[in-house]
């Protein structure tokens, strides 16, 4: 009689968790599903994951979305339950297409303020200091692109003719100064 309930008891555990991972998904399928989400948004793809590696059945379809602002790392989830996994794509390149063949290599132009005049340490920014400076090129991070966040401020160090002011160049806005009332 033990032994009865014993086979039974293992083969009822032992076909449970083969109907777990005939409903699971594996790596493969998931690859499947980030490249085919980056050939909707033009793009070439190698996911790095496991094609064997197992994940838990999700009963609904399963969710792709870009995280840290690009493509390159994407979160694929199950809206129903807990379980997320970030998988980095490895993108090789856009795919050409008919629009991009008629438009060349033209980039778009963006406006940064620069400095009109020459400025010392100390001095406070006024509309007339400064102007827009337009670049094809990539200027990097801690620019500004409107005159009214600079308006008021002062300067960190000096700064010549033609700079682009970052946020670096600039004293903190505090509300309250030392020794204002």
């Amino acid at each position: 009689m033990r032994s009865l309930l014993l086979i039974i008891f293992t083969s009822f555990f032992s076909s449970m968790i083969a109907i777990s991972y005939a409903n699971a998904f594996n790596g493969a399928l998931i690859h499947d599903l980030i490249v085919e989400k980056l050939n909707s948004h033009n793009l070439n793809a190698r996911p790095a994951i496991d094609k064997a590696r197992k994940f838990p059945s999700c009963p609904n379809q399963i969710s792709v979305k870009s995280i840290f602002g690009s493509w390159k790392t994407v979160q694929v989830s199950c809206p129903e339950t807990n379980w997320k996994i970030a998988v980095r794509t490895n993108i090789m390149q856009t795919k050409f297409t008919l629009n991009e063949s008629v438009k060349g290599d033209k980039k778009s132009l963006k406006s940064y303020i620069a400095l009109r005049a020459s400025l010392n340490k100390g001095e406070v920014i006024e509309d007339s200091h400064l102007k827009y400076y337009a670049s094809k090129k990539n200027i990097g991070g801690g620019v500004f692109y409107e005159k009214n966040h600079l308006i008021g401020r002062t300067l960190k160090r000096a700064l010549s003719v033609g700079t682009i002011i970052r946020a670096r160049h600039l004293n903190p806005n505090w509300v309250i100064e030392k020794g204002q009332l």
